[in-house]
């Protein structure tokens, strides 16, 4: 048991900045239920010389500044910025270092073939992973394409789809489609055209999991999962995103849209089906995180997944998200079990939950 520095625990929010005020609002309305006392600062506001952290803490209806003692003052941080292992943010996390956190060691940005390799090599989700491999060279890429005749081309680290390029045979020209445009090359014009790919080594290549819906619009599904008060596993959201390009999912800012998980599901793969897929996505997302512990030997308290279901309702993993789960689709529920687990470590913190 974790001995408390204050009567209530205090439970400062370390945020990038004001941007993200409506879960701000929700958490300080979490904190009454909770007992305990919430602010929010970021670096700026840390003032390490004269052991202060400058916050602003909700009173009578309003946000205001307050002054809490660095090195006692804090019983567990509430960490929004989960940037622990960058070096951009290195000076931030030594200044709280001595502060158990809910985020304390993922904090660099995971590529993906780093992604499907461990859980490769580790072996249980195995039927989740898409036939991968890493880009070693033009010959080797044709015979990936031969093997799969759909492939998608992309970056090993990149967010929302950029330079993510679908390959594919149309009769037998080899199709290069990338957003809304589509080039078609012979064997020989496809060849000149890797050759000449900026970056290519840091590619990656994967089978294409057509992930439909009744529309032909692309979909991914985005799994949000959060440790609650009883440091249990809950499900903030479960998203469908659907895009308008090719083969990929579309940014919300650029036309994309989300729906709601059960009528997605019961629309694009039946009423009958919704249980089972339901289920099985579930069980795969929890099994994936005790996946994740084990490989990167690190306690993960939050997470977004997501995967791809093709016509089949097979479920295959896309992308690992430990540090930016894309908040906004969970709301009120985020802060509830987001303040409810900080304080579950104001209480009961252990080593791994400190920034080492």
């Amino acid at each position: 048991m974790n001995k408390l520095k204050n009567i209530q625990p205090v439970i400062g929010i370390l945020a990038q900045s004001e941007f993200h005020k409506e879960l701000y609002n929700h958490c300080a309305i979490v904190s009454k239920f909770y007992d305990c006392e919430v602010f929010y600062f970021s670096n700026s506001n840390i003032d390490s010389s004269n052991d202060l952290i400058k916050g602003k803490t909700f009173q009578n209806g309003r946000w205001i500044w307050k002054d809490y003692s660095l090195s006692n003052g804090i019983d567990v941080i509430f960490d929004r910025l989960r940037t622990a292992s960058s070096p951009k943010y290195k000076h931030v996390y030594d200044k709280i270092k001595h502060i158990p956190t809910t985020h304390p060691n993922f904090g660099q940005k995971m590529n993906k073939l780093t992604f499907y390799d461990k859980f490769y090599e580790e072996g249980t989700l195995l039927e989740n992973i898409i036939p991968y491999e890493r880009f070693l060279s033009t010959k080797a890429t044709l015979n990936f394409l031969e093997k799969h005749r759909n492939i998608i081309l992309k970056p090993q680290s990149s967010s929302g789809g950029k330079n993510l390029y679908y390959i594919y045979f149309n009769d037998k020209n080899i199709e290069v489609a990338l957003e809304k445009s589509i080039i078609s090359y012979s064997s020989e014009e496809f060849s000149k055209w890797l050759d000449n790919l900026s970056g290519r080594d840091n590619y990656v290549l994967q089978k294409f999991i057509p992930s439909k819906t009744l529309d032909n619009h692309p979909f991914d599904i985005r799994v949000h999962m959060i440790r609650n008060i009883n440091n249990e596993w809950e499900f903030l959201a479960i998203v469908p995103r659907v895009g308008h390009d090719i083969a990929k999912i579309s940014m919300l800012s650029n036309g994309g849209y989300i729906g709601q998980w059960k009528g997605f599901v019961s629309r694009n793969f039946s009423k009958e089906n919704y249980k089972k897929i339901n289920r099985n996505i579930r069980e795969i997302s929890l099994k994936s995180v005790k996946v994740m512990e084990k490989v990167f030997d690190s306690k993960i308290t939050e997470v977004g997944i997501d995967f791809v279901i093709n016509k089949d309702n097979s479920i295959y993993f896309v992308e690992y998200n430990v540090n930016k789960p894309a908040e906004f689709y969970a709301g009120f529920d985020l802060a509830l079990n987001g303040i409810g687990y900080a304080r579950y470590i104001a209480l009961n913190a252990t080593e791994e939950d400190y920034i080492l």
